[in-house]
């Protein structure tokens, strides 16, 4: 009886001593190289450009990333977005969205945790190229007193801030998926129609959705 006794007790104590490693075990790695994919939802708008903001619809693209992260907390991330979306009115077909976003990412909890929170910035190099119909731009281009209509592509190009807020949720260690919503604000410096320099300065205000799986070297 005593022989059983001690060999439960060897057992119960092997059997707490498995649980806690497992426990205590690597559940998300934040450190060193990592890419991602995934697609976003988004909405573009401009008090500027206010009859753009209201005949443009929102639409799907997708997203690539690429970062490196050190400390396990905090990363470096630059991404590419791409959306092409119809309008909802009669003034412009489609918009061809093209973004760059180059940042910094603190990540909240630690490496025993599969789900880990995070808060990012950084900046966004924008780009949208409207078709525009039913729209037109009165310019005098010679400045000659002799005004012209101008219709097509309406190019739009500046830089902004990029801010996020996001879960990532570890299936291993180094896979998982990210569910992020980010926003873009800042201003067109440079907007041509049909290549002519418009010389004028437009604001933008841009909010995603985006999911997204990532992999860890």
């Amino acid at each position: 009886m005593m022989k059983l006794r001690s060999i439960f007790f060897v057992l119960l104590i092997s059997t707490i001593d498995i649980t806690a490693q497992n426990d205590l075990s690597v559940k998300s790695n934040e450190d060193g190289f990592s890419v991602m994919a995934g697609i976003c939802y988004n909405n573009w708008n401009s008090e500027y450009e206010s009859l753009l903001s209201k005949n443009y619809s929102s639409g799907f693209g997708f997203q690539l990333n690429a970062a490196y992260g050190f400390l396990q907390k905090f990363n470096v991330y630059a991404e590419f977005q791409f959306n092409k979306q119809n309008a909802s009115g009669n003034y412009v077909t489609t918009n061809t969205a093209k973004k760059i976003n180059l940042g910094f990412q603190y990540f909240f909890n630690g490496t025993l945790n599969k789900i880990r929170p995070f808060l990012g910035a950084g900046i966004n190099i924008n780009t949208s190229t409207f078709d525009l119909i039913d729209i037109y731009f009165y310019i005098d281009t010679d400045n000659d007193g002799n005004v012209e209509e101008y219709n097509g592509d309406y190019v739009l190009s500046g830089v902004g801030l990029n801010t996020r807020a996001g879960i990532q949720y570890f299936i291993k260690p180094n896979l998982g998926m990210q569910f992020q919503v980010s926003g873009n604000f800042g201003n067109y410096k440079s907007n041509t129609l049909n290549e002519f320099d418009l010389k004028t300065e437009v604001d933008y205000s841009e909010y995603q959705g985006t999911v997204s799986f990532f992999y860890h070297f």
